[in-house]
Parts: C-alpha cells; sequence; structure tokens
C-alpha cells in the first residue's frame, strides 16, 4: 500500500514522531499564535502566492472560531474555485456539521502542530502502550448545496479537508513505548486515500480483531468525491518494520456508512435508490450489510434497506 518512504518522508516522519514524543507538554516561554497572527500570515502567503501556505492559516483561523467576515477579503483574494457539491435534501444540521468539522481538523495547537512543514496532527490516540497519529496539511474548497428546484437557494459552504494532492499526502505514525515511557517509532505509512481529500477522520481505536493479544488500529474517515463522499474504515495491523499494514477496508459508498460496532461487527453501508433511474443526488435509502469476523475472516450476516440516513435527524446515530 505504501512506497518506500523518500528521504522527504522520513525527514517529515522525525519531525512528526517529535508531535508524538512531546505531545501535551509545554512550550516554555513561546507564547501561542493568535488570531491576529494567523490573519497576518494568511495574508503575507497569498501576497507571495503560497495557497498551500495561506490555507495552513486560514485553515487554523477556522478552527479557533474566529470572526468569518474578518477572513472575507482573504477568501476572496485566495479565489477559490468551486470544488464539489450536495444534495440539499441533506439535513440541514448534517451540512453544518459537514463544514464545520473539516474546520475543527486543525484545532492542534503546540508541539503537533509543524509550522515549517505546515502540518500538524489531526487524530490520535494511545492504549496499553502502542500510539497511532495521522498528520496532514489543509486545503480550503469551496462546496455548494445543490437543488433540483430553485437554484437560489443553493448554499455556499467552506471545507477545509486534509489535502491529498499537489504533493500533499496524509500520513499515518505509530509505535510503541517501551516500560510505558520511551517511544519507539514504526516507519511512517502513506494513508491512501486515491488523491482524495479526507473530510473527517474520528478518533483511532484499538482492537483485538482475531484474538492474539496484538489489537489492531481501526480508522474511520470520509472521503470526499465532487459530488458526494464515501465513508472508510480501515483495519491495520501494527508492524515494527513496516508500520501500519492494512488488513481490510471497508467502504460506504455514494455517502455511505463504515463503522465498527460495540459488538465487534461492521456496519457497511451505501447509499441507492428504491427505484431505478433515480440519480445519485436523488438516492433515496441506505443499503446497510452487517459483516462478522468468525473463522479467521469477514463474513457477511446481513442486509437491510432503510431511509436516506442524511435526509432526517437518523444521521447522528450514526455519527
Amino acid at each position: 500500500m505504501t512506497p518506500r518512504p523518500t528521504k522527504r518522508s522520513t525527514s517529515t516522519f522525525t519531525k512528526a514522531a517529535a508531535f508524538l514524543l512531546l505531545g501535551g507538554a509545554a512550550l516554555g516561554a513561546a507564547a501561542p499564535p493568535t488570531l491576529e497572527d494567523f490573519l497576518a500570515n494568511a495574508a503575507l502567503a497569498i501576497g507571495q502566492r503560497n495557497p498551500k501556505r495561506a490555507d495552513f492559516w486560514i485553515a487554523r483561523y477556522l478552527a479557533r472560531k474566529g470572526p468569518p467576515e474578518a477572513i472575507q477579503d482573504l477568501l476572496d483574494k485566495r479565489r477559490l474555485n468551486p470544488a464539489g457539491f450536495l444534495s440539499d435534501t441533506f439535513a440541514p444540521d448534517f451540512l453544518d456539521w459537514f463544514e464545520k468539522s473539516t474546520h475543527a481538523l486543525w484545532a492542534a495547537e503546540g508541539p503537533r502542530v509543524q509550522e515549517g512543514l505546515g502540518a500538524m496532527e489531526i487524530a490520535q490516540a494511545s492504549e496499553s502502550g502502542r500510539f497511532v497519529a495521522v498528520v496532514a496539511s489543509p486545503e480550503l474548497q469551496s462546496w455548494f448545496t445543490w437543488s433540483a428546484g430553485d437554484s437560489a437557494k443553493n448554499r455556499r459552504l467552506l471545507l477545509a479537508p486534509a489535502s491529498a494532492s499537489g504533493g500533499s499526502k496524509i500520513y499515518l505514525y505509530s509505535g510503541k513505548r517501551l516500560n510505558n515511557k520511551v517511544p519507539v517509532y514504526f516507519p511512517p505509512v502513506e494513508l491512501d486515500t486515491k488523491k482524495r481529500p479526507l473530510q473527517y477522520v474520528w478518533k483511532p481505536e484499538f482492537h483485538d480483531l482475531d484474538g492474539d493479544g496484538a489489537p489492531e488500529v481501526w480508522l474511520r474517515y470520509n472521503l470526499l468525491r465532487g459530488n458526494g463522499f464515501t465513508q472508510a474504515l480501515d483495519i491495520f495491523s501494527m508492524n515494527e518494520e513496516k508500520g501500519l499494514v492494512l488488513v481490510r477496508r471497508f467502504q460506504g459508498e455514494f455517502e455511505g456508512i463504515a463503522r465498527r460496532l460495540d459488538t465487534g461487527e461492521v456496519e457497511e453501508a451505501a447509499g441507492t435508490g428504491s427505484k431505478r433511474g433515480l440519480a445519485h443526488l436523488e438516492f433515496d435509502q441506505h443499503r446497510i450489510d452487517t459483516w462478522e469476523f468468525k473463522g479467521g475472516s469477514f463474513s457477511k450476516k446481513s442486509r437491510r434497506f432503510v431511509d436516506h440516513i442524511l435526509k432526517s435527524d437518523d444521521w447522528k446515530k450514526y455519527y
């Protein structure tokens, strides 16, 4: 899944490993940047025609919930092209979450932020002496809601997903602590998103899939696809020589679901139509398959259909 790390990725690993080692530690006398610092640095980057750098500072501003009117001039100069759209039939509070959750990705502070690389940890977890972190860089995108009727009702969504193209990559860092103190870092691996931006990632979880006493890493995340998104659930084994090794990927297409249940089973859902001829943005239901792990592999246990979960408050049950 992952090419051998280049010199650049090894350097990125070394610096990102410091995030894990120092996470939560004090920064000494260094004062954290202010909202004004974010705005000034973003303006400087735009003036230097460095959109990636501008996106890094604007995303951090959005994560701090700075007044939106203060960045309007910066966004005008940034000149974002339309990148994608969602159906306006989705629940309004889901659309709110879809936008604001991308901003929340960039809320890290202190040693979990590497300003020189324009990258930071966007998710991390540790358990039983093992740890994992997701490190990425932001990319501003302008999305819209799509209406089959009055286009004047279309709503703009300002997204700040994790970038996976144009030289940007999303890395997974992992390791263990000897005697719960000394960290040992495994090789970093690139998250295989097929160059699609990552809209949101849940906190990684550790669960022992096969009962061998060594927990796997379960990573759930959304990937943008121009006219919607896909949800993925990756299960990784931890390997000291290779880092995280993909065991199985579940994928919920067409605004679907891929998640682990408390029972240990996995739900994999895809958006679909209740009748022939419905276009993607007209899908009105989800097909939900439940998988269970038995005899060393996953097998499908059941299938059911439900009304489209994003078009009512039911979405909260799944998110």
